[in-house]
């Protein structure tokens, strides 16, 4: 028996989940929570193999949950079950440890299928996820000032306002302007931005 932790701030998705697991008899919910406090506060008493976790919660994200969950208790697998499918949230949950990826579109049947998978020791990531994160792999990130700059930047600064901002020249923007446009693949400012935003680096 697979005992799960259901771990969303909707519960007409745990509802669902519930409802899809009770006819499934390797799988048993075990308890679940809507937040990060709630869920930590439960794992205290409750045991529970595998935790399908959501990123998109108040108060704290399913990614800071993460962080926790992997230094208190790391032999717990944890799968992420979400609506984001941007870059950078992939890329994060993969390098914290998680075990799994899937949409909330996912059909039942996929999900109960990656429990078992990730119960026995494999990784599930779909196609499509995997791709994203290959090609994050193979591009050089962007450094704490160059991120600044970005974000400025997709606030509609211009180079002046950001030299002002960051007490940088606006030679030492244009350069850095050039470093982040090479990175994103982009050939300007607009490009940079929308880039920027599809893949989840910045959000404003």
């Amino acid at each position: 028996m697979i005992n799960v932790m259901l771990i969303d701030d909707h519960n007409i998705v745990r509802m669902g989940l519930r409802m899809a697991f009770q006819l499934t008899p390797d799988i048993n919910v075990l308890c679940e929570a809507e937040n990060q406090k709630q869920a930590l506060a439960k794992l205290k008493v409750e045991k529970p193999d595998l935790i399908l976790l959501d990123i998109r919660m108040p108060e704290s994200t399913g990614i800071e949950l993460l962080k926790r969950l992997r230094v208190d208790y790391p032999s717990i697998k944890v799968i992420m079950l979400t609506m984001s499918d941007t870059e950078e949230d992939i890329y994060q949950t993969l390098h914290l440890g998680a075990s799994g990826y899937l949409m909330k579109s996912a059909q039942p049947d996929a999900i109960i299928e990656a429990i078992r998978l990730v119960q026995s020791g494999k990784t599930v990531f779909p196609k499509n996820i995997l791709q994203q994160i290959e090609r994050r792999e193979h591009q050089q990130g962007l450094s704490s000032r160059q991120m600044e700059v970005l974000t400025l930047m997709a606030k509609g600064l211009s180079n002046k306002e950001i030299s002002d901002t960051t007490r940088l020249s606006e030679k030492t923007i244009r350069f850095y302007n050039t470093i982040i446009f090479e990175k994103l693949g982009a050939t300007n400012r607009t490009e940079a931005v929308k880039t920027a935003l599809q893949r989840g680096i910045i959000a404003i």
